[in-house]
Parts: C-alpha cells; sequence; structure tokens
C-alpha cells in the first residue's frame, strides 16, 4: 500500500510557517499541494497482441471470469479501467469525454465510444488502490479504433504490463519496436509470456530464457514471467507482479518536486517581508511588488522570445521527421513485403503505422523539451531584477519549465484542466495533476496527428493497390519504395508542420499559464503582507527572529526532499 503520510512531517511545518502570517494566499496554496498529493493516481496499462489474453489475464487478477470480454474482434475493441469502489457501476465515456452512468449489468456502448471505467467492489483493486488497472485494445491491428485508442492511454501510463502468447515462441520485431516505444514513458515495464498450458513447462522454460536474452541484447530491462490464467493462486501470482511496481518511488519523487515548487513561492513572499521590515513605511513592499510586474513583463518577453525561435526551426525539424519515416519505412521493406504477402492490405497499414508512430511521438517529444532547455537557459542568462528577489524569481521560474521537462522527458503527460475537471465530476475522483494544466501535447497535438496518418494511410493503399494485386514480392518492393514511401511522406507534412506549431504553442501558453500563476499568487500574498505590516511591526524584533526560524526550517526541509528530487 502507498504511503501517502511519507512527506506528512514537512507538510505540516510548511502549514505551521503558513499559519503562522495569517496569509489565505499561503494557507491555500498548502491546501492545494495537499490535494494534489492526497490525489496520487498512478494506471497500469495491460497491452500486446490482440488475443494474446490480456482481458483473460485482468479478469483472473480480479476473480472474475468472463467480467471483461475475451477474444474482443477488432471493430468492438476499446480500453477499460478498472477501480475500486462499494458502489458497482460503469461510466461509458464517448470521444468528447462525456460519460453515462450504467449499472454494471446494463452497459450499453456507443458508436463513439472512448473507453469505460469500470468501479466494482474487488477486493483485488482494493489492494491496489493506488493503481488504476487499464486493458487497452490490440496493438497490432490496422482498425482505426484500435490505434486511437492506444495512442490515448500511452502518455498517460505510468506502469505496463506487456503480455505475450508463449506460443508466438519469442518477441517478433513490431513487439521489440512497441517496447522501446513504451520506455519513452516509463521504466516500469514488465513482460507476462502468457498461455503457458498450452505448451510444456520444459518447451516454456526454454522460451523464457531465449526472450530474456534477446531484451537483453536490446539493453532493455524488465522482468519476464511465464503465466496462465489456469495456474493455481493466479490472482494472487498477478498481485505479487503487479505490486513490484514502485510506485511509492513515482509518488515520492512527483511530491517532492510539488513541495520544492510550493518552498520556493514562500521563499520569494517571505524574504522580500524580510527586506521591508526595517523600513517604517511601505516603500520595500511596493519595491517588491513593482520586480514582480516587471518579473512578468520580462516573462513574457522571455517567452516570446523562444517562440520564435522554435518557430524559425520548424521547417528544419519537419524535414527531419520526414526524412527519418522515409529511411525506416524503407529500410522495412522486407516487413512490409511479408506483411502484405501474408495478412494483405491490413496487414500492411498495421505495420507502417507501427513504424511511423513512434517517429511521431518522439519528434515532437524531443522539439517541446529542446524549446524548455532554451528557456530555462534564458532565464538562467538574462533573469535580472534585484539581487535575492531576482534570484528566487528566477528559480521559480527554472523550476517551473524544469518539472515541465521532466515530465516530457519521463513522457508523464496529463490530460487539460478541462478534460480532469470533467473526469473528476464523472467518479468523484480528481486526477492527479503534477503540474495544473500540464501540456496537452499527447491529445492535441500528437493523436488528431496520428488519426490524421490512420485515415490517410489507407487511401493511400487504396492508390496504389491496383498495381499490386499478387504482384511477385520483388516487384512489390519496388512499389513500396518508390510510390507507397514517398506517397506517405508527401501526404504527412502539412499536419507534421502544424503539429510543431501547435506544440509550440501549447508548451509556451502552459509555462506562462504556471509562471503568471505562481507570481499572481506571490503578488497577491505581498500586498496581504503591506497591508498587516504596520501590526507585525509593533514586535519587530519578535517577528524578525520568527522570519530567520523559518527560513532555517526551509532550508531543512529543501534538504529532506532532496534525494527525491
Amino acid at each position: 500500500m502507498l504511503d501517502r503520510e511519507v512527506f506528512s512531517e514537512e507538510i505540516e511545518k510548511i502549514q505551521e510557517i503558513a499559519k503562522s502570517y495569517s496569509l489565505n494566499g499561503l494557507e491555500d496554496d498548502i491546501k492545494k499541494l495537499i490535494d494534489e498529493i492526497m490525489s496520487f493516481d498512478m494506471k497500469i496499462l495491460f497491452v500486446g497482441h490482440f488475443n494474446a489474453g490480456k482481458s483473460s489475464l485482468i479478469n483472473s487478477l480480479i476473480g472474475r471470469s468472463g467480467f471483461l470480454e475475451e477474444d474482443q474482434i477488432p471493430t468492438t475493441a476499446f480500453a477499460a479501467e478498472l477501480n475500486y469502489s462499494l458502489e458497482e457501476y460503469a461510466d461509458v465515456i464517448d470521444k468528447n469525454n462525456f460519460a453515462t452512468k450504467y449499472p454494471i449489468d446494463k452497459i450499453k456502448t456507443k458508436s463513439n465510444i472512448s473507453h469505460i471505467a469500470y468501479h466494482i467492489n474487488s477486493e483485488v483493486l482494493k489492494q491496489l488502490n493506488d493503481f488504476t488497472v487499464v486493458d487497452t485494445p490490440g496493438f497490432d491491428s490496422g482498425i482505426e479504433s484500435h490505434t486511437k485508442a492506444l495512442d490515448s492511454y500511452l502518455a498517460y501510463g505510468s506502469c505496463f504490463v506487456l503480455v505475450i502468447s508463449i506460443e508466438k515462441g519469442g518477441i517478433d520485431s513490431n513487439t521489440f519496436s512497441y517496447i522501446k516505444e513504451i520506455l519513452n514513458y516509463s521504466n516500469d515495464l514488465v513482460v507476462l509470456l502468457n498461455k503457458t498450458d498450452k505448451i510444456p513447462v520444459s518447451d516454456a522454460d526454454n522460451i523464457k530464457s531465449y526472450v530474456e536474452s534477446s531484451l537483453e541484447l536490446e539493453n532493455i530491462d524488465c522482468r519476464v514471467y511465464c503465466v496462465s490464467k489456469f495456474d493455481e493462486n493466479i490472482s494472487q501470482k498477478l498481485i505479487d507482479i503487479l505490486n513490484e511496481f514502485n510506485a511509492q518511488y513515482s509518488f515520492n519523487h512527483q511530491s517532492a518536486k510539488l513541495i520544492s515548487m510550493r518552498l520556493t513561492s514562500m521563499e520569494v513572499v517571505l524574504r522580500s517581508f524580510y527586506k521591508s521590515i526595517e523600513d517604517p513605511d511601505t516603500y520595500s513592499l511596493d519595491k517588491e511588488i513593482a520586480n514582480l510586474k516587471y518579473a512578468y513583463s520580462d516573462m513574457k518577453e522571455t517567452f516570446e522570445r523562444e517562440k520564435m525561435k522554435a518557430e524559425e526551426n520548424i521547417p528544419e525539424k519537419v524535414e527531419q521527421v520526414k526524412l527519418s519515416i522515409s529511411n525506416t519505412l524503407e529500410s522495412k521493406t522486407d516487413d512490409m513485403a511479408n506483411a502484405y504477402f501474408n495478412g494483405g492490405l491490413s496487414a500492411l497499414q498495421a505495420v507502417i503505422t507501427e513504424s511511423v508512430r513512434p517517429i511521431l511521438m518522439h519528434s515532437i517529444k524531443n522539439f517541446t523539451g529542446d524549446i524548455i532547455s532554451n528557456v530555462i537557459f534564458d532565464v538562467k542568462d538574462s533573469f535580472k531584477i534585484d539581487e535575492e528577489t531576482s534570484e528566487s524569481i528566477g528559480e521559480l521560474i527554472v523550476n517551473i519549465a524544469s518539472n515541465t521537462k521532466d515530465l516530457i522527458d519521463q513522457g508523464v503527460f496529463s490530460k487539460s484542466q478541462q478534460d480532469g475537471e470533467k473526469e473528476a465530476a464523472m467518479d468523484g475522483k480528481r486526477l492527479y495533476q503534477v503540474v495544473t494544466g500540464i501540456l496537452a501535447i499527447v491529445t492535441d497535438v500528437i493523436s488528431p496527428l496520428l488519426e490524421v496518418f490512420i485515415v490517410l494511410l489507407p487511401d493511400i493503399l487504396k492508390i496504389v493497390g491496383h498495381f499490386l494485386g499478387q504482384t511477385p514480392s520483388e516487384k512489390f518492393k519496388e512499389i513500396y519504395r518508390t510510390a507507397i514511401v514517398p506517397q506517405i511522406v508527401s501526404r504527412l507534412h502539412e499536419d507534421i508542420y502544424e503539429a510543431f506549431e501547435k506544440s509550440d504553442v501549447l508548451l509556451m501558453e502552459h509555462l506562462e499559464n504556471e509562471t503568471s500563476s505562481q507570481l499572481k499568487f506571490i503578488y497577491d500574498t505581498i500586498e496581504e503582507l503591506q497591508n498587516k505590516k504596520s501590526c507585525l511591526l509593533q514586535e519587530k524584533k519578535e517577528f524578525e527572529i520568527k522570519l530567520q526560524e523559518h527560513f532555517s526550517e526551509i532550508d531543512d526541509i529543501k534538504n529532506k526532499i532532496e534525494r527525491w528530487l
């Protein structure tokens, strides 16, 4: 069970500091901090090929045979979330994020369904209450709904359980590509070789050793287990496997970042007031407020400057992505031929999609990461206001930018604030957001880009389809290289360009909104201090000692949480 009280002592001290000044702004901010920490949630995504047995394993996990439909056909597959609840019901969520509540046994699906959130009274889910278990559609289908469903979850996943049918005898190249994509979002990955009941134990052991060796050759470090829904105590076995995910580390890391940001804001406020207590009038505080206004102006100029730099780099980035897509697709010509002759256009589409998806994901991720790195450098280099205040505010902006970059590097993307509020209304549990409103890059940029690709790909294949027929392999490869790949690259140009532009805008809007929110909080709190200054100065010496003590306590807290940052 996740220990949510690990920072309780530090938070209690922060609360005591805030209360000692009777400042509504500080106290409300600490309440928000506690709420964000207590609502921490991690998703465990069960992913894998169709018919690998993901749903059956989850049914075995919760001890309800047939609860999730097994062996779904491609046209009806959708993601399913499982959460613990005393009251059992299901929310059917459409693509507009509107939820319709149904009894568990009377669910009606819609044509535009996004996913279903099940709330069930399960002792296992109660044990795993720090996780949301998610059953995802198979990733090897060319069906549009599948790919979009999977893409919408990829960047929200904290832990991944990759289920592979052991009858395959190992890991194919597409699955390896998918594993590498997963590792861009999380290092918490486990491989389950499922359906071991279908082969001899000795064969299962050999396949497990082979898979482990294959992963090691690819420098992929993850645990591998042999499982079957018919295993004795399979539910407990799966619980033990899932509990090995280091949820506590992730919780500590993200919570420490939140606490660090609050401490920086608090320091700005208290240091501003500390410098003013020698002055009987309000000059010093007036100066701090003026500095904050200047900081806001300087911040906007910094962000606008970096936004323009990023825009100038977009054409070059687009060409790099197109070249990468072209080279990747051409390098997999043999795989494409095998897919086409063994499974037809649908199989070819699936392999092309799985080849292009990581490139699009990585390009946007790297692009936004580079922008933030430049913002951090710019702030450190040019953000100068007034000695300690300047240093503290500069540190605050750098912290916000660094935190955002860390989330991008880890793949911990969050939904937009609006979506978070809808989800909160839907199930009564607010989605944990490491930074409020953090980037809608995946849902608003990458998913639409992939959707365009998924939609246009069948058209491209139809255009060249009459050349294919039952053409010999070598002829197919020539058509693929000279017609299909150039068409894909050409048709994607405009959409890739727009995706870079949109990610740039969303990123800078996020950074500006987060920084503006923090600066406004500091501004309002200093104004509140200004109004109370005359009262506080009546016991100036005692108050000065208290301030110094609080600075020391803040430093102590920073030192304690440093190892988790």
